[in-house]
């Protein structure tokens, strides 16, 4: 059974639920409209007993849905968690989601090109000088999925970088 079809059954048991709390005030207000329509208010015995709902669940019943809602909940559950599972590579890194293809908005300290950015062969990682003292950076991989923004760790400022993708796919095949 998949989590939408374990809470639509979930969805239809609190519905017959509420149905059958429904009919029953129904019911109770009926018999309240008739006791007082008697003008025989002098027995309240008669009148109480006449208000005598049944339970609407026995013990079994509310115990199978307990556990179907706990089941539905923890399905739900598994299924958020593999969702933020694959939001993080397997080291523990954020994967990139979404790239910004709209820069009209954004505000950036500067434009550079690549070839003015230093290179770690270790990290493949480009590095620039921000003038908070620390370096923007933008990994290799970011680059060949199409980024185009270097971000600084430590404070707010966006740089944007200018490369031309055939010549950065040229440039590695060389490498």
């Amino acid at each position: 059974m998949t989590v939408s079809e374990d809470i639509n059954n979930n969805e239809n048991k609190n519905e017959n639920i509420v149905e059958k709390i429904t009919s029953e005030i129904k019911n109770i207000e009926i018999k309240e409209d008739d006791n007082n329509n008697n003008n025989d208010n002098t027995d309240t015995e008669k009148e109480t007993n006449s208000i005598n709902p049944k339970p609407l669940n026995n013990n079994n019943n509310n115990n199978n849905e307990e556990e179907t809602l706990s089941s539905g909940f923890t399905n739900l559950s598994a299924a958020m968690a593999a969702k933020i599972n694959n939001l993080v590579t397997p080291d523990g890194k954020p994967k990139i989601i979404a790239y910004t293809t709209k820069l009209d908005s954004t505000s950036f300290y500067d434009e550079i090109d690549i070839e003015d950015m230093d290179f770690n062969e270790d990290e493949r990682i480009f590095y620039y000088p921000c003038p908070c003292g620390d370096r923007f950076r933008i990994t290799e991989e970011e680059i060949l999925q199409g980024e185009e923004i270097a971000i600084c760790p430590s404070c707010s400022l966006l740089l944007k970088v200018i490369y031309s993708p055939e010549d950065f796919v040229i440039e590695e095949e060389e490498e």
